[in-house]
């Protein structure tokens, strides 16, 4: 992440400064601020906010995403809504969702379902990202073949106009420390 020794609204000056025409956004500072306040420096600075991260619960405290949390429902629904405030005003496609850490397989796949619902009627996708064990210890969507089950499984239970909305966040960081060969697994799961 750039820029981080930066207050998070100068953080888009300064992508701006050195060239970049979009920005993702996945530190959680973005919820301090209006989304018409985002919206604006994002305008001014003629920069496409591409991605941001849903609420995690308490970064500071070691939460990792409420997703996949079964005792943390109403909260991952709160976290849902925020969110969704965002993605009209940001003009933003895509949302990832965290799973979080030592989850629920069901909860997962039933807040994921409800996440598609919330944001694809808002008009953004939804992505989930494999994080490996050494970066972030314990969290629950550790592989590549378990995210792509995972996205084939919850899509199988969408109404139809909403089965593309759920989609694979392909880090090559994190695909590289769990499984290696990058070319053939950017093959493997690449969107056509």
């Amino acid at each position: 992440m750039l820029f981080q020794e930066l207050r998070f609204l100068e953080r888009f000056k300064a992508a701006k400064r050195c060239g970049f025409g979009a920005v993702e956004i996945s530190t959680p500072e973005l919820f301090q601020h209006s989304p018409q306040e985002v919206a604006s420096i994002l305008d001014a600075e003629g920069l496409e906010c591409v991605l941001f991260n849903m609420p995690a619960g308490d970064w500071a405290a070691g939460e990792r995403g409420l997703a996949a949390q079964a005792a943390r429902k109403g909260d991952f629904e709160a976290a849902l809504q925020q969110a969704a405030e965002y993605v009209k005003p940001l003009r933003c496609p895509r949302v990832h969702c965290l799973a979080g850490l030592h989850g629920c397989r069901d909860t997962y796949r039933s807040n994921l379902a409800r996440a598609v619902e919330v944001l694809g009627a808002q008009g953004a996708e939804v992505v989930i990202e494999p994080i490996n064990q050494r970066s972030m210890p314990g969290y629950h969507l550790a592989s590549f073949p378990e995210a792509a089950a995972t996205i084939s499984e919850v899509a199988a239970g969408l109404a139809e106009e909403q089965r593309g909305k759920l989609k694979l966040l392909f880090d090559v960081f994190h695909c590289q420390i769990l499984h290696g060969d990058l070319t053939m697994n950017l093959r493997k799961y690449a969107a056509p």
